[in-house]
């Protein structure tokens, strides 16, 4: 039986590294997801695990979720409400787009250096991904926030963004830029990337500064569901704000399909 988003969080949010994998697992095997493990040839050997895993010469769009955490957080929001939703959201599209060109990679030390998103790239090598959703901290706040570069011309992942966000139909700001998460390690090697969050609307100036590094401005209560902060919980997490994300993604995911046929 495929849980709910709160109660696979509850199920991922582990701290012990190996116990959090094998959950991540066992979701992947009560979802019927076909799955491998991949030790990449990198530092830290981050072993991703890569969802409907495709054959290496063909052009792919990437759903990606970190499923590390830092010792001694069991991760929570920071990040198995992101692994959540990717996970609830390849399990719809092995039924609706089996024969689109897409993998699920649940990245492996994103928290040590995007080590795991790095390892995946060069594997699989920059010219065969054609963009990348990352999701990262989803599930805490009233307002999904993305980040989007606007210099990659005629992709089809930029021009969905584009049109969801003109349509007014999720509660969703976007932003310049979030702070470092795997779609950074995209962006280094030219790959048109989006992160998505959520938040509380009222820390959304506090989050800009916070990336622009300005001084003297307390930093977005966000923060202290991460990284072993005073929110660090399953408790903070919560399953409206996660099927928010889900809403949106579904929807931007529709538009990458029918931008990418007309662009094809």
């Amino acid at each position: 039986m495929i849980l709910n988003l709160l109660d696979m969080v509850r199920h991922i949010a582990i701290a012990d590294v190996a116990a959090r994998r094998s959950a991540v697992i066992e979701q992947l095997a009560v979802a019927g997801l076909p799955f491998e493990r991949k030790v990449e040839r990198f530092d830290y050997r981050p072993e991703n695990i890569i969802v409907h895993p495709l054959s290496p010469d063909t052009p792919r769009y990437v759903i990606g979720a970190h499923y590390d955490a830092v010792p001694g957080s069991t991760g929570a929001n920071d990040n198995a409400t992101g692994v959540a939703i990717a996970l609830r959201l390849l399990s719809e599209l092995q039924t609706t787009s089996s024969n689109f060109p897409y993998e699920g990679v649940l990245f492996d030390e994103e928290e040590t250096g995007m080590h795991g998103a790095l390892g995946y790239i060069q594997r699989v090598t920059p010219s065969k991904i054609l963009g990348m959703i990352n999701l990262d901290i989803c599930g805490v706040g009233d307002t999904v926030l993305i980040s989007y570069p606007r210099h990659h011309g005629n992709n089809a992942l930029l021009q969905a963004v584009k049109t969801s966000l003109q349509s007014g139909q999720h509660p969703v700001q976007s932003i310049d830029r979030l702070p470092g998460s795997d779609d950074r390690a995209f962006e280094h090697y030219g790959i048109p990337a989006i992160s998505i969050c959520t938040l509380e609307s009222a820390d959304i100036d506090l989050m800009l500064q916070s990336v622009n590094r300005a001084s003297n401005h307390a930093p977005p209560a966000i923060i202290e569901t991460m990284h072993n902060g005073v929110r660090d919980t399953i408790d903070v997490v919560n399953e409206t704000a996660m099927q928010s994300v889900l809403a949106y993604v579904r929807d931007v995911w529709q538009l990458i399909e029918q931008f990418h046929h007309n662009i094809a």
